[in-house]
């Protein structure tokens, strides 16, 4: 289980390379006018490290899907390193790094921003998604655009707003303080998305770096931390028709190849038997991330919101900085403020991002998509979702 950072490390990128030896800006924006305009994608201009990452065989089409509703492109401004790819439609940064070769050994595609376009057509595209999509779009909390709103999808790491908002109500409270430090325990600890798995226990944790590791990069010891800490009775009134509320542990365990009559039990059984099955599965050891099931076909052992219900859950915690440090897909050059926080799954897909524009105005957009019958294009739904986002902020 992801939350999605996005595909991009919270920008637009198709590989992360270690910065090797930059040459003159001549060589440098050849390289990125290359990159940018030529098709089929030139491989031998990335180094073999570059490739390791991404197969030449993706260059192209993931390049083609960032760069799509930019419109053509234009002309290249810049210089060491970082450059402006200007396109009929908009513009987007990139950073490039060439190795003492002149090969390309990390490539960066930044803030997309989409200057022409209107959201209706922006939102268009969502529609021919296979399986079930949904989203709504706000405007200072009133609904400007909405498809299937009402209709609540899996929505993988995104449910985390609900932990938040439940610990954010205890501190509210005086129940608890930002600064209150906990020793990592030991059955907290989940699989990834994360790092804290990879912690000593008893290593000693602010609430404020829990909510911030949960957010930002999703991480989902984190998040399994904070649920045992603040209790599921406290998070119930976010929960919505999630009850059972799932840690992250339960839900592997449940998808794991060696529980499926556990599984079998919590997919068919009643409230009393779903139940029962999380709190067996909240007993089971961790199972190894080989023995999880990853067919989309399990899209339904999974948390499930409205993208009304999480705009509503964003509103409740998007003036907190740990909902700040990961703009997800939205361009920072083009809003005042950005609190996101979104999540993946096979067969599952959802994104919600709160943003204020620099007129003041404020925006909430949550999207979501599921499909059983085949896995979920990453790329296409975030690509989707940025242009959408995009066009709001010269909205008038």
């Amino acid at each position: 289980m992801r939350g999605v950072l996005p595909a991009f490390a919270a920008a637009l990128f198709f590989a992360f390379a270690s910065v090797g030896a930059t040459a003159d800006t001549a060589a440098e924006a050849q390289a990125v006018n290359d990159v940018l305009t030529k098709s089929p994608v030139p491989a031998d201009r990335f180094d073999a490290a570059f490739l390791a990452q991404v197969p030449a065989a993706q260059l192209t089409p993931i390049r083609d899907q960032v760069v799509a509703p930019l419109g053509q492109f234009v002309r290249l401004g810049g210089s060491n390193g970082k450059y402006t790819a200007f396109y009929t439609k908009g513009h987007l940064t990139v950073y490039i790094t060439l190795d003492a070769d002149g090969k390309i050994s990390g490539l960066l595609l930044r803030d997309p921003v989409v200057t022409g376009g209107s959201l209706e057509e922006a939102l268009k595209p969502f529609a021919d998604l296979p399986g079930s999509v949904s989203y709504v779009v706000l405007q200072d909390g009133r609904e400007i655009a909405a498809r299937n709103q009402a209709q609540a999808l899996g929505v993988g790491s995104t449910f985390k707003l609900a932990v938040l908002n439940a610990l954010r109500a205890q501190i509210d409270a005086g129940k608890r303080r930002w600064t209150d430090v906990v020793a990592l325990q030991h059955g907290w600890k989940s699989l990834p998305s994360g790092v804290l798995q990879a912690w000593p226990d008893g290593a000693p944790l602010t609430l404020h770096t829990l909510a911030t590791e949960m957010i930002s990069i999703s991480d989902n010891t984190a998040a399994d931390a904070l649920v045992h800490l603040v209790g599921r009775a406290a998070i119930a009134p976010y929960a919505g028709r999630n009850d059972p509320f799932m840690t992250t542990h339960d839900m592997f365990v449940l998808k794991s190849r060696k529980n499926a009559a556990l599984l079998g039990r919590y997919r068919t059984g009643d409230l009393a038997a779903r139940r029962d099955a999380v709190s067996r599965a909240d007993a089971l050891p961790l199972p190894a991330i080989e023995d999880l099931d990853e067919s989309p076909a399990l899209s339904d052992v999974e948390w499930h919101y409205t993208n009304r219900e999480l705009c509503k859950l964003m509103a409740g915690v998007h003036d907190l900085d740990v909902t700040r440090v990961n703009p997800g897909p939205a361009a920072p050059s083009q809003w005042k403020r950005i609190s996101y926080k979104g999540g993946s799954d096979f067969g599952v897909i959802s994104m919600t991002t709160w943003v204020q524009a620099k007129d003041g105005r404020s925006y909430c957009m949550s999207a979501s998509w599921n499909n059983a019958a085949a896995p979920i294009d990453d790329l296409k739904f975030e690509t989707l979702f940025s242009t959408a986002l995009g066009t709001l902020a010269g909205r008038k």
